[in-house]
């Protein structure tokens, strides 16, 4: 498209971003009241009040109003419902393959898929 001249950073600006501590978040919808910290959101939809904390990386997922999700923690391909909160045991729980991820009532803040 003629006029949008060159993009604001290059590939390898942004890796050099990411190593500092910047987040990045990639054609993305996040609502304005989502807190994202250092972390890496591409193709996702970020609810509100959802939490998202430094070096979590968020690929191709929907969270919910009021999600939280630990620092480090990797979800890709998930739908998380209202107020999940996924950390390093809920992570292994959600590792299965399928889209959608349910609360589960043995464990109400750990998450299963299918």
């Amino acid at each position: 498209m003629p006029g949008l001249g060159r993009l604001p950073f290059s590939k390898r600006e942004v890796i050099a971003r990411l190593r500092e501590g910047e987040k990045q978040i990639t054609r993305s919808a996040v609502a304005s009241s989502a807190s994202i910290g250092k972390a890496v959101v591409e193709h996702s939809i970020i609810g509100p009040g959802t939490i998202v904390k430094d070096g979590a990386v968020i690929k191709n997922s929907v969270l919910l109003d009021g999600a939280f999700v630990h620092r480090g923690i990797n979800i890709g391909g998930k739908v998380l419902p209202p107020m999940a909160e996924i950390d390093s045991e809920a992570q292994d729980s959600i590792a299965g393959e399928g889209p959608a991820c349910y609360p589960s009532f043995d464990k109400p803040l750990a998450m299963s898929s299918g």
